[in-house]
């Protein structure tokens, strides 16, 4: 993320781009679920479409977060260690996502992990599986402080905007939170009663985005907060359909709603790593602030 030169709406359109990408694919799932339920369930199978975008998606914004760290860490050490840190995240993530390779290689699940990994495989993020799991709630947390809270105090408080460029944390750009709710939209609604509560405080994230800073041009016409609001109201409301129908939420429970956030979140992240490049590896603090875009 950088600050833009006047007239220069090449990173604006890119992010929403992004964005619209993100819409299109939740609304290809939400009327598949509702429409051809067999197809949705299909592709969000173990190896199929869905798991392997999020394996794409996860491996190429690792890659990037590589090709960053290495242009960083000499000049600019800090934010080169955290790039890093955020390939590290992002590989592991990816590689989990296929077991290591493991049917695809034929490797058998150790012992240890056989007893403790509710699919019976070679990964982390199934042993103990469910709500409440040790990855659950990491990714859970992470989620909530790096993609929502850091970047939407980074956005809205000048003060600390300057201190995360003091750290040199590499920060998510306004926009591209928008992404990460219609994610968790996905995933929190239909699950129980604390997850309805979730999904309407989420759908009040358009007021704080009209009301927070200054509206950005697309296009010199259309204003982004506007397509961030329409987004997840959108996305919003049909998972409260989806929450309401009884034939609907029997599918969206057998893994599709995971399945979807797990995928919707890699593109995030993937759009995070190709902004950054993008922008010319400049300090990602700067992103929508009073002298932003």
């Amino acid at each position: 993320m950088c600050v833009l030169a006047r007239g220069d709406r090449a990173l604006p359109k890119l992010q929403t781009i992004f964005l619209v990408t993100s819409l299109a694919i939740a609304l290809t799932v939400v009327a598949l679920t509702f429409l051809l339920p067999d197809v949705i369930l299909n592709a969000t199978s173990e190896d199929r479409l869905v798991e392997n975008a999020q394996f794409l998606f996860y491996i190429l914004a690792a890659s990037l977060q590589l090709y960053i760290s290495g242009r960083l860490i000499r000049g600019e050490r800090m934010r080169g260690v955290f790039h890093i840190l955020l390939f590290c995240l992002f590989f592991f993530v990816a590689m989990e996502e296929i077991s290591w390779g493991q049917r695809l290689f034929g490797w058998r699940t150790p012992s240890f992990l056989w007893k403790l990994n509710y699919q019976r495989e070679m990964n982390i993020h199934n042993i103990w599986y469910g709500m409440y799991s040790p990855s659950n709630v990491l990714l859970i947390i992470f989620t909530g402080v790096y993609c929502f809270i850091i970047p939407i105090a980074n956005h809205a408080s000048p003060r600390t905007r300057e201190l995360l460029r003091r750290f040199r944390l590499p920060v998510l750009g306004i926009d591209l939170v928008s992404i990460f709710f219609i994610a968790n939209l996905f995933h929190a609604a239909p699950m129980n009663w604390a997850g309805g509560i979730f999904t309407v405080i989420a759908i009040s994230l358009p007021i704080t985005l009209l009301l927070s800073g200054r509206a950005s041009s697309f296009f010199d016409r259309c204003e982004r907060p506007l397509l961030q609001a329409f987004s997840i109201l959108l996305v919003g409301i049909f998972t409260l359909a989806i929450w309401l129908h009884e034939p609907a939420y029997d599918v969206w429970v057998q893994n599709v709603a995971f399945e979807s956030r797990e995928v919707l979140m890699a593109l995030g992240f993937f759009a995070f790593s190709i902004i950054t490049v993008r922008c010319g590896l400049s300090d990602v603090t700067q992103q929508n602030g009073p002298a932003g875009f």
